[in-house]
């Protein structure tokens, strides 16, 4: 991916500089955050907004991308990417049903399957608290 022709292509060609000497490539560019823009110097609300949308864009487009592929398994037997584990699977009642929808959500909000639902009473906070807690950084 040239990113230098996707930032002209976004009206903000004035930022090549920036991404050039910070090394940012096609790898780093879907993990910037708000903070990283500001830090390569994007000072306006209004240009790290329209980078933060087409980021958030190229992720979706890779997301779809890689669920285009076949879903058969690896001929080799090597497991590829993240792997979701839910601990505490004594016994199958609602709570580990919600933990793995709360956990789908989530995985496909933030394109990282690498989350943690928990369903557990200690993690709820104040008593007769919900059923799920989520805990979450953004941005």
């Amino acid at each position: 991916m040239d990113i230098s022709a996707w930032l002209r292509g976004l009206g903000l060609e004035r930022y090549e500089q920036a991404f050039r000497e910070n090394a940012i490539d096609e790898a780093i560019l879907p993990k910037l955050t708000a903070e990283d823009l500001r830090d390569l110097g994007v000072t306006a609300v209004g240009h790290r907004r329209i980078l933060l949308d087409a980021i958030a864009a190229l992720r979706a487009e890779t997301f779809r991308d890689t669920t285009e592929h076949s879903v058969e398994p690896d001929r080799s037997g090597a497991t590829r990417g993240r792997r979701h584990t839910m601990f505490e699977d004594s016994d199958v009642n609602y709570t580990r049903h919600i933990r793995g929808a709360v956990n789908a959500v989530i995985a496909s909000v933030t394109g990282d399957t690498m989350c943690y639902v928990s369903a557990g009473a200690e993690h709820q906070g104040p008593p007769s608290g919900g059923v799920v807690a989520v805990l979450a950084r953004v941005g």
